[in-house]
């Protein structure tokens, strides 16, 4: 399993960002102290992974004792907290001390995006991410539609025979492939259509008879009647799209429904040769799922999976609790 990453916190007031890190799933061990400088012999057995530390409170006796704890501990992370008017002439310290900068307030995604473990972490948005996404989608409705019109052009040419009836076949599945990379792409497009209480098992058991699945649900006990608040065909089309790649890439696939501090989770294993080359970091990506395994038709699931989550309030995770097991962690907070 993976480990629960060790946080240390210096704060000489109180504050909310300890209980907030404590209730992030996966839950790390964290810790707060009031000092930097008094605290390192304490910090040095503690040997955090991640260190959160204010800039304002930063003084010049501080700095030896982070050298110290950095040559103790080399794999440590240091992120400076700022206030929104702060963050400019923070920025010099912050690259002189090789910091990640966090902005308060901040969202819980931003903090579970710090605390991640490095093989789960995600890569960040940019220009290029979002063209692979276009571009997949491009290719996602162009090559069928070709192949539709090729199939069209060759029974203009000759008068109709028995044969041609497995074309035409051929044809509609083309055609509703199109459809259904138009129907994905809408979804990217809208907001919700209508939030209301939802029983998260009956969500994911319609979601498993769509796709023809079993509908065995691992379910903690005491959640069977958990709720949600959410837009019901959003959250449907985010199951569905995990489910259906899981069914796809796994010998066996496991459904659970678990809760933790934040809220509910529902975790989907799946076991397979693919797991130990999968690379965590991209899982969520548009279009790495259908690289990966040689041409799955569900380049966009995970990503649209992702986002959907995201939009509720929630986080979707990843990691690999055994060598030949992925799991999918789709956080959502509670009704």
């Amino acid at each position: 399993m993976e480990h629960a990453r060790r946080v240390a916190v210096i704060q000489a007031r109180e504050g909310d960002l300890v209980p907030r890190l404590r209730r992030l799933s996966p839950q790390p061990e964290v810790r707060s102290f009031e000092n930097l400088y008094q605290s390192a012999a304490e910090l040095i057995a503690f040997r955090p992974e991640i260190l959160f530390l204010s800039a304002g409170d930063l003084h010049e006796s501080d700095l030896g004792a982070l050298r110290l704890l950095r040559s103790a501990v080399e794999e440590l992370e240091l992120v400076l907290l700022l206030s929104e008017e702060g963050e400019v002439e923070a920025r010099a310290l912050a690259d002189r001390l090789n910091a990640s900068i966090l902005v308060e307030p901040c969202s819980e995604r931003q903090l579970a995006s710090l605390v991640q473990d490095p093989g789960q972490k995600m890569r960040p948005s940019n220009p290029e991410y979002f063209l692979d996404l276009t571009r997949g989608l491009a290719d996602a409705i162009n090559n069928p539609l070709l192949f539709a019109s090729g199939h069209l052009q060759l029974l203009s040419l000759r008068h109709a025979e028995p044969e041609d009836l497995e074309q035409i076949r051929a044809i509609a599945s083309a055609l509703a492939e199109i459809t259904a990379a138009v129907e994905k792409l809408s979804f990217l497009s809208q907001g919700q259509t209508g939030r209301r209480v939802l029983l998260l098992r009956d969500l994911l058991e319609e979601a498993m008879q769509a796709l023809s699945l079993s509908p065995d649900i691992d379910t903690a006990e005491g959640l069977e009647d958990a709720a949600i608040w959410g837009d019901r065909e959003q959250l449907l089309l985010a199951f569905k799209e995990c489910l259906a790649l899981g069914s796809e890439l796994s010998e066996t696939l496991q459904v659970g429904i678990r809760a933790n501090q934040k809220g509910l989770q529902v975790e989907v294993r799946m076991r397979g040769d693919f797991v130990p080359a999968w690379q965590l970091p991209r899982t969520y990506e548009p279009y790495y799922a259908s690289r990966a395994m040689r041409g799955s038709k569900h380049g966009l699931a995970l990503f649209l999976a992702e986002a959907i989550i995201h939009n509720h309030g929630g986080l979707a995770l990843v990691d690999r609790p055994e060598a030949r097991c992925l799991r999918l962690v789709l956080g959502l907070p509670p009704a």
